[in-house]
């Protein structure tokens, strides 16, 4: 008898997990995204630049330091969405 009422507690911990997840999940979607764009206009500003033969070093030093920030912000968000995703994938995985 005691499974049964540790049960529900369980699989309410398993919801809430899966649950936050999602959550997470949704908001690092939102946050690439707003950081596609800031990595196109960098992309655009570089075009700009090496079309025109206008770029200075420093302007250069500037893109290419601008656009390593925004792979170690990508880097870790998706570190971050992959270890959410293998809890949520567990807790379903341990309902089963």
């Amino acid at each position: 008898m005691p499974q049964s009422n540790s049960l529900p507690a369980t699989l309410s911990g398993y919801v809430k997990t899966v649950s936050a997840a999602l959550d997470d999940i949704d908001g690092a979607h939102k946050t690439l995204a707003a950081r596609e764009i800031r990595v196109q206009a960098l992309m655009t500003e570089l075009t700009t630049i090496v079309q025109g033969s206008t770029g200075t070093p420093a302007t250069l030093l500037r893109i290419q330091m601008a656009m390593q920030r925004e792979n170690q912000v990508f880097t870790s968000i998706s570190n971050v969405m992959k270890t959410r995703h293998d809890t949520a994938k567990n807790a379903i995985g341990n309902i089963r």
